[in-house]
């Protein structure tokens, strides 16, 4: 069984993870990855472009709580902490 997020890049899990099951806002995120907000809402942008999901929140945020279960250290994913 293929993970959903091998599909995407490792800065872009750190911005879906914080923002759909963190409930962390761009502003927030880009602030954690030292990035501009603007960059935090294109990696968004891309990552669900990439995984093939409507960037709705509610819709992605329970449909991927019900078939992924996420344990690994979001900060490692871009080099945070």
């Amino acid at each position: 069984m293929t993970n959903v997020f091998d599909l995407v890049t490792n800065k872009q899990k750190a911005i879906i993870v914080r923002y759909y099951f963190n409930g962390q806002k761009f502003p927030e995120i880009a602030k954690i990855m030292g990035i501009t907000t603007a960059a935090a809402r294109q990696r968004h942008y891309r990552a669900i472009k990439k995984l093939g999901f409507k960037p709705k929140k509610t819709w992605l945020s329970k449909h991927l709580s019900h078939h992924y279960c996420f344990t690994a250290d979001v900060n490692s994913w871009n080099g945070v902490g």
